[in-house]
């Protein structure tokens, strides 16, 4: 006869498939949430290195490839969110506030989840996102959002041919000197703005038609005299078709 110990012995190397099932569930509960909830990195955490780049928020991405407009795709994601995009370089997290201001702060901190980045001001602070990985941190950023939407060849009534390219614009094979305008305080609050130097006045303004673009010229809103642009009325200085 087996004395009790021996029997309770017996009993815990036996498990029943009900309780194998509990404890396997209970597993991968614990596994999704490890997963689900990643370590707060803060400036400074040699961590960080993992996640060099440039982040975006995801809806503003989504955004341009579905509106084909920086001003559109600003105002659609303005309320849902204070930070607008993420660079982490080094140990160092930087915040931009929809490219009028932004700085570098020890206190800024991150998580990831899924691939995609989490980020808050400070530890008492709500956090902001998701954002998506658009590329590295070093080089031009315009040029990482252009590429979503801003591409492909075009002709004019002019009959110039217009090749629009992450890296710039260019009629008959020539390179203008514009840049995106990323900050909207001030400029044309409509399409997508490039400053352009030399030029009066200083912007050409993009906007979405069906087969192409219409260009317009404007200028800054703060410039005496200034006429605003309404491009649902007014007759564009370019029309750009595939």
């Amino acid at each position: 006869m087996k004395s009790p110990t021996s029997i309770r012995s017996t009993r815990k190397r036996h498990l029943t498939p009900m309780t194998c099932f509990g404890l396997g569930l209970l597993a991968l509960m614990g596994c999704s949430h490890a997963r689900a909830d990643d370590a707060t990195l803060c400036g400074g955490d040699a961590r960080l290195k993992s996640l060099e780049g440039r982040w975006a928020l995801a809806s503003f991405k989504d955004a341009l490839v579905k509106l084909r407009s920086w001003d559109a795709a600003m105002r659609s994601v303005s309320s849902s969110a204070s930070i607008s995009a993420v660079t982490i370089e080094g140990t160092r997290i930087g915040f931009n506030y929809s490219w009028h201001e932004g700085n570098v702060d020890p206190n800024y901190c991150v998580r990831t989840s899924g691939g995609k980045l989490w980020a808050r001001t400070d530890a008492s602070a709500t956090w902001d996102g998701p954002y998506v990985l658009l590329g590295p941190s070093a080089g031009d950023e315009a040029s990482l959002y252009l590429k979503e939407y801003f591409v492909g060849c075009f002709t004019s009534e002019q009959h110039e041919r217009w090749c629009l390219a992450p890296s710039g614009i260019s009629i008959d094979g020539k390179k203008i000197p514009a840049a995106l305008q990323m900050d909207l305080s001030e400029g044309p609050s409509y399409g997508t703005s490039f400053q352009v130097d030399g030029q009066t006045p200083p912007f050409l303004v993009f906007v979405p038609r069906t087969n192409g673009w219409a260009v317009y010229k404007d200028d800054w809103e703060t410039t005496e005299g200034h006429v605003p642009v309404d491009p649902t009325k007014d007759k564009p200085w370019r029309t750009l078709t595939r």
